[in-house]
């Protein structure tokens, strides 16, 4: 999967340098640019597909109020139209630190799916800060029974840290959903602007995740390199992806004040 350099691309984020006025521009040449380069790469054995990739802005809904759900669900609403009309084969509305914020991005692929008449995967990625909960306080699992309920590709987590401090929220996820589960860590926590994980290392801990049967899509993040991304796949080849469990468990997941 490559993904499209449109992370910035919601409204929000671009009216921070004004140009909020060409998101759809932006957002469909990033996804033709990504689409000519995953056809000339792409072949039967090894097929490349084109992740529309949905930053979180830099606003929130829940902690800092500096932006409402609608405005959330309208900005994405353009972005994921814009995205999947150059050549996006699916969406990821990653790096969500604030599950109001991807509840509207949720919505708004929800509507864009209606509009156009047209399935959209999506798949939905969560960051959990070193304390071990996302940016308002909610942990893994209380956040997958909050979105639960859509039609997800995948659920799962990156950036934010290394694999080593996702393990217990990655073995959560895998126990709890009902859809595939994700992971692209970042290569480490950086010290001093520096990723400390090598490739090796990334590797060998992303590894025993696939071991045990965790995870249906894996990758790099933040500090990854192309050589991260070689090792990545090198490990992950021949491995069995996680089965997704039948059945459905009812969850709630209540809004602590």
């Amino acid at each position: 999967m490559v993904e499209t350099d449109s992370f910035g691309g919601a409204r929000l984020a671009l009216a921070d340098n004004h140009l909020e006025d060409r998101a759809y521009e932006l957002n469909y040449k990033a996804a033709r640019v990504a689409r000519e380069a995953a056809d000339r790469f792409s072949t039967g054995a090894r097929p490349r597909f084109v992740a529309g990739s949905m930053g979180p802005t830099p606003k929130d809904i829940s902690t800092l109020h500096s932006a409402t759900f609608e405005q959330f669900r309208a900005g994405y609403f353009d972005q994921a139209k814009a995205l999947v009309e150059g050549g996006a084969d699916f969406l990821a509305i990653e790096t969500c630190f604030d599950t109001s914020a991807l509840k509207a991005g949720l919505i708004a692929v929800d509507q864009v799916r209606r509009n156009l008449g047209v399935a959209i995967p999506v798949l939905a990625s969560v960051t959990i800060m070193d304390n071990g909960t996302m940016f308002g306080g909610q942990a893994i699992d209380a956040l997958y029974a909050s979105i639960e309920n859509h039609d997800l590709l995948a659920i799962g987590m990156n950036c934010g840290t290394g694999p080593d401090l996702m393990t217990d929220h990655v073995r959560t996820l895998h126990e709890m959903s009902s859809h595939r589960v994700s992971c692209y860590p970042n290569a480490g926590i950086p010290v001093e602007g520096v990723f400390p994980e090598t490739p090796e290392s990334l590797s060998a801990q992303l590894e025993r995740f696939l071991e045990r049967g965790w995870l249906n899509i894996v990758g790099g993040c933040c500090g990854t390199t192309p050589a991260h991304i070689r090792a990545i796949a090198q490990v992950a080849q021949g491995k069995r992806p996680r089965q997704t469990p039948g059945g459905r468990i009812a969850r709630i997941s209540r809004a602590s004040s």
